[in-house]
């Protein structure tokens, strides 16, 4: 699945967040979308999802999103926004459950293989052992992994997720960064994230794109695109992207506020 978007523009409260964005995505790998506070990626997210009305052009495998019902967008891909709040007093299973939705007709109850689907969910974020517990007592982490049960549940091809490692600690973040890699590289389920933390996003992701402005600076390559010269234009700090012997990716070492920033 691929998606393409070109002369993109978007805006809410009266503020054009994105003036005129052309990017694509690769749904074979993981995208990562980069750039300080304010800089458009969460609006973008929310306007490829057609959360956000957009002006422009948005295509799926090169079909209009605008001409796509609803439903036939779930299928295809499924966001996770930053701030996700569960109901009061539903299980795992059930909250799970709901990602069945835009597979099922007006009142369908679940069929056999939607609960097969549910458990393969639960399963593959290895959630199951929690099935019948409620949602609001889970940690921070084992509501990060429901929530993306819930997702894995409508099918979709493509996962976008928000800022997903916020607020986790160090150990709930590997584990999180580890289940989408084994996602995309199991499943072939295409991953998209909107990260702060810049070290993480080159270990995670087969692509980068960094956002300043509403518009794309760069995209390519997390060797390509993370580089001194990046953070001193995008980030405003001096910055070293330093190779560690023995570690596959290398570590970035801020030097402090750049010049002119």
């Amino acid at each position: 699945m691929n998606i393409a978007a070109r002369k993109l523009s978007v805006g809410y409260d009266g503020r054009l967040v994105i003036p005129n964005l052309n990017t694509s995505i690769d749904g074979r790998g993981v995208t990562t979308f980069l750039g300080p506070n304010g800089c458009g990626k969460s609006t973008l997210l929310k306007a490829l999802t057609r959360l956000l009305h957009s002006g422009g052009v948005i295509e799926i495998d090169g079909q209009s999103l605008r001409e796509m019902p609803l439903k036939a967008v779930a299928r295809k891909m499924s966001y996770l926004p930053q701030q996700r709040l569960a109901p009061p007093e539903i299980s795992v299973e059930e909250f799970v459950s709901c990602g069945r939705m835009p597979h099922q007709g007006f009142m369908q109850r679940s069929t056999p293989k939607d609960s097969e689907i549910v458990i393969w969910a639960m399963e593959q974020t290895g959630v199951r052992f929690m099935s019948s517990r409620d949602v609001r007592e889970l940690s921070g982490g084992e509501k990060q992994r429901v929530y993306i049960a819930a997702a894995l549940a409508q099918q979709p091809e493509m996962l976008l997720l928000d800022e997903p490692t916020t607020y986790l600690d160090i150990q709930h973040q590997i584990e999180l960064t580890e289940l989408l890699r084994r996602l995309n590289r199991k499943l072939g389920m295409g991953i998209v994230l909107v990260l702060h933390d810049i070290t993480q996003a080159y270990e995670i992701s087969s692509e980068v794109v960094v956002m300043m402005e509403g518009r794309v600076y760069s995209h390519g390559a997390p060797s390509e695109v993370i580089t001194p010269a990046m953070l001193r234009d995008v980030y405003g700090v001096n910055a070293r992207v330093v190779p560690v012997e023995g570690r596959p990716f290398p570590l970035i070492a801020y030097d402090g506020l750049a010049a002119s920033a």
